[in-house]
């Protein structure tokens, strides 16, 4: 699938779905973002899986049935243990950013945005936000928590 084909589907999703109450969240769903949340990241489509398992838990957390499940710890994490990587060794197709307003780090993937607020920092993520290298990236406004499942379900088929 090219890039603007998957930024129009992950627009198109969002415009469906984004009133609606229930995520389609069940356990079996956050069991498998659980198992991919941990993979490897070598490529793009790599980064896009876990972002979008992260992402999916985040989600998640946010529910009172899953609320005692699922750590922000473990979420925010790992997103900083991917922006470390990609710091030390970065991926094509992938671009990342701190925004000290926001407290948050951004990954951009095939035009998707993903974001993560308050991670921690390790000195390479410190230097890295002082940086040159820290170049912004705009948000397009498409909130990907309010599509974790049909998300998820994008990437894992990418």
């Amino acid at each position: 699938m090219k890039n603007d084909q998957k930024k129009q589907m992950v627009e198109n999703l969002y415009k469906q779905y984004e009133n609606r109450t229930d995520k389609g969240l069940d356990e079996m769903i956050i069991t498998e973002a659980l198992g991919v949340a941990t993979e490897r990241c070598g490529d793009k489509n790599g980064f896009f899986r876990v972002l979008s398992a992260l992402n999916l838990l985040n989600a998640a957390i946010k529910d009172q049935r899953w609320k005692r499940q699922l750590s922000y710890g473990f979420i925010k994490g790992r997103a900083a243990k991917l922006f470390d990587q990609w710091i030390a060794s970065p991926v094509d197709g992938v671009k990342a950013y701190y925004n000290k307003s926001e407290g948050a780090v951004f990954f951009k993937v095939d035009g998707i945005v993903f974001s993560y607020h308050r991670i921690a920092f390790s000195e390479r993520i410190k230097s890295f936000i002082h940086s040159a290298a820290n170049k912004p990236i705009e948000w397009g406004g498409v909130r990907l928590q309010k599509i974790p499942v049909e998300l998820f379900d994008l990437a894992l088929a990418s």
